[in-house]
């Protein structure tokens, strides 16, 4: 895996611009090995232990992030129930499972404080409402934490970037991360990354 910081974003239309965007290349041959599950893919611990709803793909880009940070000293915990493993957390998504208690939820209760998000949550209800959303979404992939800094944490989308297809496929943005990112970064005071994974072959 190559990664790199570029100096500067990619031009797109959108009202939230991230502050920190990284940039990671890998091969198709590593997708290849990820996708059928093959314990010779370097990202193979990385694995969902269920593939289902919107992880159906595997998670590709989240599991190289996911090493990326963790080989920098970093533990990280991806969006989802805690049916897909103990390393996930929920904020706006499942209210159903955040109401129940889910174990992934508490993990972001526990981070942030109980006071704090509850007064997010309300506050991103409403902006919510305010925009016509009728459902909760829009987390980051990642929620990352240094290890030996606990001060040290952020939220990280991916975003995948496939140069091997014709034309190039890029991962956008959705409505519901752009209204809640600045709404994380503003009343968390947590700022949201982006991580670009890009599918290129070495030429």
């Amino acid at each position: 895996m190559n990664y790199r910081s570029p100096t500067s974003s990619p031009a797109q239309s959108m009202t939230w611009k991230p502050q920190h965007e990284s940039v990671v290349q890998i091969s198709p041959r590593e997708r290849e090995l990820y996708s059928m599950r093959n314990p010779n893919s370097a990202l193979h611990r990385h694995q969902l232990s269920q593939r289902r709803g919107i992880h159906n793909s595997g998670e590709f880009p989240v599991a190289v992030m996911r090493a990326v940070y963790e080989a920098l000293g970093y533990q990280t915990w991806i969006s989802g129930q805690s049916k897909l493993g103990p390393d996930t957390y929920l904020l706006m998504r499942l209210p159903g499972k955040r109401r129940d208690g889910d174990a992934a939820y508490r993990r972001i209760i526990d981070a942030f404080g109980a006071d704090v998000i509850r007064d997010f949550d309300q506050i991103a209800k409403q902006k919510r409402l305010d925009a016509g959303f009728r459902s909760a979404g829009g987390d980051p992939d990642l929620f990352v934490r240094h290890r030996t800094d606990r001060d040290l944490r952020f939220f990280v989308e991916v975003k995948r970037e496939d140069f091997t297809k014709t034309p190039v496929y890029r991962d956008t943005f959705g409505d519901q991360q752009l209204l809640l990112f600045p709404l994380i970064e503003k009343y968390l005071k947590c700022s949201v990354r982006v991580a670009r994974v890009q599918i290129v072959t070495a030429g």
